[in-house]
């Protein structure tokens, strides 16, 4: 039987597959054999392919075929065919994220070259397929800080520090799917509850806690270590950045551990083990606490207060007030340095979802990596930025609800009795939302201090100007000025106006050329500099945005923009794709190209949430897309920005 002859199986499905006689050169171009290995393969085979129904037909200038004289057998002979493949590779992939999985796994488990050739057959895909996923298993080993070496002749195989490799095989193999046999055994999966119990043990020892995830992901660790024991070389450089690791107290209980898993597994480990464990727990130790306070180092406080203040300056958010963010942060920063310090990774499974429900949070969070790599000299990784990402969000979303409450003049000519009503109606409607209410008569307005004051609710006209705005309503409040009364509480934009100021013709640039996304962006920059003055640097900026993370969001929408606030006016130009494009990993049809204001005060909340709900709404961009103009564009983005008003206001007076 030669159900194990990749050859004859290969010979086997290429014969059966064909509708036509395939000649010898064919058979052997496609086999990569000589045409003497193909004539004894055939006569070694020959008796094997009449056992099963088919007899091998050899015609001069014609070529090679099979006439099926058993049904019966033929079909078995395929059956057992197909079962054997299925039991064999029941883990090679059919997708593309599949496969991509797959090489990567399949070149952590070994330290061997593999050739391209051998990837082929394994996969059954084509040289150009490969190459593609390929270059996709190099941009996610980048994350690691490893890489594929091709050595020519011999292959290609994985290179890079062992720590790295470590965490790289933590991901793929312990948190994408199922334990997988090409390197784990029945025998050291079971060394998983041992290693449970040693760590249990020390860290409790020690009066130390870890997160109920860095628990997990050091017991993976130590798994991981004791599977690769026989790769590991004791190298008696330590570099310089480790030792600083030794007078710390996580240093101590490494060695305790150490010592433990030696005795226990009977292993000899290399020192550096030590280090490696260290940086797990500092990477992945719970809060820490003295006498019931919470320790948050100086240096973690200082960064945070100047993080607070740039986002102030850069962003108009306050948050220097906001004590729990500010706690959040410290307890999230502190181990978060020590990752970045020491080239911990750490996943982010919600990191798409993040970026695409909460961007303002996640472009805050950018920004704020950007301040941690130039004081800190750290990368800070998307994973990370995601988590940032998370405190920002409940931040901005307590600070949407929290309304800053107004100071009103009354104005009622009624009588005292008919303003005692209004006054009543007011302040049943809305007494979580009025700080000071002062009841007035229409003569007394212009001996009042009005700067103290955001409105006037008057009952009659008033024919002379004020300095503050004025809402008129009837006494006794109908649902009309109830609507009314609601919007100075809810939005400070009562109208549209950002349709027109942010949106104009000389910015819609409908089939715009580029195969890149850099040409594209390039272009749109040149189109936006013939008609708004815009920095030098513009296009820079919206690219070191770019680097830091892509700005797809799917629906064939991308939305760049400057990494920080840079233009004079804030403005939107809108880009439609003569040709789709693949951006990062998506296909882009429709570009946002965003541009605030620098040092604004005015509010875009409106705006923001428009065009998020643009985004997602795929019916829209359908419509944007059979009728490209602006007119078309404004007339949706206002619908969009009429619905989330609406949507705004139920949620604060539901």
């Amino acid at each position: 039987m030669y159900l194990n002859d990749k050859r004859f199986l290969k010979l086997f499905k290429l014969l059966s597959n064909s509708r036509v006689p395939m000649k010898s050169e064919e058979l052997c171009e496609h086999l990569e054999i000589a045409p003497r290995t193909l004539r004894n393969d055939l006569k070694n085979y020959k008796l094997t392919f009449l056992e099963n129904g088919v007899k091998l037909i050899s015609k001069p200038g014609v070529g090679y075929y099979f006439e099926i004289f058993d049904q019966d057998l033929y079909f078995k002979f395929i059956q057992d065919l197909i079962k054997k493949e299925t039991q064999d590779q029941h883990l090679i992939p059919v997708y593309p994220e599949e496969r991509i999985n797959y090489l990567i796994k399949l070149l952590l488990s070994t330290d061997k070259y593999i050739k391209i050739e051998e990837l082929e057959e394994k996969l059954f895909v084509s040289r150009s397929t490969l190459t593609n996923d390929l270059k996709e298993v190099r941009e996610r080993l980048e994350y690691y800080h490893l890489d594929i070496e091709n050595k020519p002749n011999y292959g290609m195989k994985i290179i890079g520090e062992e720590f790295n490799k470590r965490s790289c095989i933590s991901k793929y193999y312990f948190h994408t799917d199922l334990y997988d046999s090409v390197v784990l055994n029945t025998e050291k999966n079971e060394h998983k509850e041992i290693i449970k119990k040693l760590l249990y043990d020390t860290i409790t020892e020690n009066n130390f806690t870890l997160t109920d995830i860095g628990f997990r992901n050091l017991v993976i660790h130590i798994m991981i270590l004791l599977m690769r024991v026989d790769k590991l070389i004791e190298n008696e450089i330590i570099d310089p950045i480790y030792k600083n690791l030794e007078d710390e107290k996580e240093f101590k209980i490494a060695c305790m551990l150490i010592d433990k898993l030696e005795n226990q597994f009977k292993v000899k480990l290399p020192k550096k083990e030590i280090y490696y464990i260290t940086i797990h727990l500092l990477g992945k130790k719970s809060m820490q606490f003295s006498n019931d306070t919470l320790l948050i180092s100086q240096e973690t406080q200082d960064l945070l207060n100047y993080i607070f203040e740039h986002i102030k300056q850069n962003f108009k958010l306050d948050f220097s007030q906001n004590f729990e963010l500010f706690t959040c942060l410290a307890l999230h920063f502190q181990p978060m340095m020590n990752r970045l310090k020491y080239g911990l990774f750490i996943e982010n499974p919600l990191i798409d979802k993040i970026k695409n429900e909460n961007s303002l949070a996640f472009e805050i969070s950018l920004y704020v990596g950007s301040i941690i790599k130039e004081i800190k000299k750290y990368d800070v990784n998307v994973n990370e930025i995601g988590y940032i990402a998370l405190h920002f969000a409940l931040a901005l979303e307590r600070l949407h609800e929290e309304i800053r409450s107004k100071n009103i003049i009354v104005v009622c000519a009624s009588g005292a009795g008919s303003s005692q009503i209004l006054l009543y109606k007011l302040k049943q409607k809305f007494k979580n939302y009025i700080n000071d209410i002062r009841v007035a008569k229409l003569y007394e307005l212009l001996d009042i201090d009005q700067s103290k004051y955001d409105y006037i609710i008057s009952t009659v006209p008033i024919d002379f100007n004020t300095q503050i705005p004025v809402i008129n309503v009837q006494y006794f409040l109908t649902e009309e000025d109830v609507d009314l009364v609601k919007n100075i509480f809810t939005e400070t934009e009562n109208d549209f106006s950002f349709i027109n100021k942010y949106f104009k013709d000389e910015l819609f640039f409908k089939d715009l050329k580029g195969s890149t996304k850099e040409k594209v962006l390039r272009n749109m920059c040149d189109g936006i500099k013939k008609v708004i003055d815009i920095p030098p640097d513009f296009y820079q900026l919206v690219m070191q945005r770019e680097e830091m993370a892509s700005t797809e969001f799917g629906n064939n929408i991308v939305l760049p923009h400057p990494i920080k606030p840079i233009s004079d006016s804030t403005f939107v130009a809108i880009g439609m794709l003569e040709k789709v494009i693949k951006w990062d990993k998506q296909q882009v049809k429709f570009i946002f190209l965003i541009s605030t204001q620098k040092d604004s005060t005015e509010s875009l909340s409106l705006f923001n949430e428009s065009i998020t709900a643009l985004v997602f709404n795929k019916k829209a961009m359908i419509e944007l897309e059979k009728n490209p103009t602006l007119n078309t564009f404004k007339r949706i983005i206002k619908e969009m920005a009429i619905q989330e008003k609406e949507n705004t206001i139920d949620s604060i007076f539901k």
